[in-house]
């Protein structure tokens, strides 16, 4: 029952999503967010359902967990590695040393806050790459609670609209010019949406520049991924729980099945790109390619606000004073990204 009500409602969400962007309603992409929407709705669906709920727990943590993997498998056609090429290096270093600047100081400032080492790489991975779904693909690796989960979602979101408002008002106080703001906000902004409404607000130009950059970050979200995870078990922070009689339990903590999964997808796709690229003969195979990726990204978003479903069934979500750090965390280390490419990408 739970299956059928998370899919019919976010079949819903999605229909409905795409009918107010066909007829061009105004920020339809930003303010109606399957994610948030799904983890609402799942939220209440657990105060409704007060007399099965646990009955329907093993339900909900199936839809969490298996949807989630396969989402962030799909995912990895999304990936085009070529997009490294339409920039120069020295955009994309900037770029790679703002990563790291936020990186290490949102895991210093995490850890004298006292937050949970997993809500603090969730957070400066959505801060860095992608929002909600790099932190849906970081919750794999670096395990939490679904209640911290909902709450980095919801706070990177919630927060990524503030900065999507304010850099066009910042942009045009410092008199960025197009190019400049496309940069600046393709670097900072969160979300895919927030980016390409924030660029266009501030100039029909400037739109295209962000998205190749935002795609950049996309790009280097299993290397964050796998530095994050080298960095914190070489500095004995992670504790990574493994019993050394299996070698296969070992390895599947240390990385997941759904990972390989993610770079298979990734690897086979970059490899149709080149092949159409160096072998004419096939090119005729090019639109078919595309819309297998554009179908394999929709499904991946559709499967990601399931899972989404999953875990607001399972939260009780309330707020705490911790909280209160998590989201000074998370605006800290979102506003340190903002500034330190601005300062990387349009002064330099």
């Amino acid at each position: 029952m739970l299956f059928l009500l998370a899919v019919g409602f976010n079949l819903f969400v999605f229909f409905f999503r795409s009918v107010l962007i066909s007829l061009d309603v105004p920020y339809a992409s930003i303010f109606v967010q399957p994610v948030l929407l799904s983890l609402l709705a799942g939220l209440i669906c657990s105060g409704w359902f007060v007399e099965k709920r646990q009955n329907l727990i093993p339900q909900a943590d199936l839809i969490s967990s298996k949807f989630l993997a396969f989402a962030i498998v799909l995912l990895g056609s999304q990936l085009s590695w070529s997009d490294l090429t339409l920039l120069s290096p020295k955009v994309i270093l900037a770029l790679i040393i703002c990563i790291l600047i936020v990186s290490t100081t949102t895991l210093y400032f995490g850890r004298i806050l006292g937050i949970k080492q997993s809500l603090t790489v969730w957070v400066l991975v959505g801060n860095c790459i992608c929002g909600p779904t790099a932190i849906s693909f970081a919750s794999r690796i670096f395990k939490g609670e679904n209640p911290d989960l909902a709450k980095s979602i919801w706070m990177n979101t919630f927060i990524g609209i503030i900065f999507m408002i304010a850099l066009p008002v910042v942009g045009a106080i410092f008199n960025c010019n197009p190019q400049e703001f496309g940069l600046w906000a393709g670097a900072s902004l969160q979300s895919t949406a927030q980016v390409v409404t924030s660029a266009s607000i501030y100039s029909a130009d400037s739109a295209d520049l962000a998205l190749i950059l935002k795609s950049i970050r996309i790009v280097l979200l299993v290397p964050l991924i796998m530095f994050l995870r080298f960095l914190l078990i070489s500095s004995n922070t992670v504790n990574v729980t493994v019993q050394s009689s299996s070698n296969i339990h070992r390895w599947k903590t240390l990385y997941p099945p759904f990972l390989f999964g993610f770079l298979a997808l990734a690897i086979t796709y970059n490899c149709f790109d080149l092949v159409i690229i160096y072998f004419r003969e096939i090119a005729w195979l090019a639109p078919f390619i595309l819309s297998t990726k554009l179908f394999f990204g929709q499904v991946s978003s559709i499967l990601l606000s399931v899972a989404m479903f999953g875990i607001g069934f399972l939260c009780s979500f309330e707020f705490t004073k911790s909280d209160l750090k998590l989201f000074l965390l998370s605006a800290g280390s979102s506003l340190l990204l903002v500034i330190s490419s601005f300062l990387f990408l349009t002064m330099s």
